[in-house]
């Protein structure tokens, strides 16, 4: 899907630990910033199975250990990560 906008390096879906069960998000580490930008604009509210993506920029983790920024709201997944990847 990402590979429609430009060169995917990397993706990865985040699963449980003890489940292996995804936990509905993952990130996309695009070759070129360009291609991170397009994905962000061509696949942000794509729906996928009845499903909204959240396709944006991976921000840094908190100091608390909590992902970065605010979690998206139930049925939503982000999926985009800008280069470079962290």
């Amino acid at each position: 899907m990402f590979a429609e906008v430009g060169e995917v390096e990397d993706a990865v879906i985040i699963s449980y630990k003890d489940t292996g069960r995804s936990k509905g998000f993952g990130f996309v580490t695009m070759k070129e910033d360009a291609g991170a930008d397009e994905a962000i604009k061509k696949f942000n509210g794509f729906e996928i199975e009845g499903r909204a993506l959240i396709v944006d920029k991976a921000r840094p983790m908190r100091e608390d250990g909590e992902g970065g920024g605010e979690a998206p709201a139930s049925g939503e997944a982000p999926a985009a990560e800008k280069t470079p990847a962290a």
